[in-house]
């Protein structure tokens, strides 16, 4: 299923993958964060989106990853929503 997920990353517009996305390191986040990432898949069991969560004991992580599906589902960006985000 990894490498399904990698093959949709790489084709959706605006992400960028790094040395964090390989194999490994998704497994590492994945046992470190159990029950908080998803998979969206069609009928035929094409993966259509993902959702990686997750933390490092600190600060949280949610990443939306496949903005083109839900753009194929008629969902929009809404210009009047912000997010706000601090480093501490």
């Amino acid at each position: 299923m990894y490498e399904e997920v990698i093959t949709l990353w790489k084709e959706t517009e605006g992400i960028g993958l790094s040395d964090a996305d390989s194999k490994k390191n998704i497994q590492l986040h994945l046992e470190r964060n159990p029950n908080t990432s998803f998979i969206a898949k069609d009928k035929e069991g094409t993966i259509l989106g993902a959702v990686l969560c997750g933390h490092d004991g600190r600060r949280g992580y949610n990443n939306l990853n496949g903005i083109n599906f839900w753009k194929r589902l008629g969902w929009t960006l809404r210009e009047d929503l912000q997010i706000l985000s601090k480093t501490i």
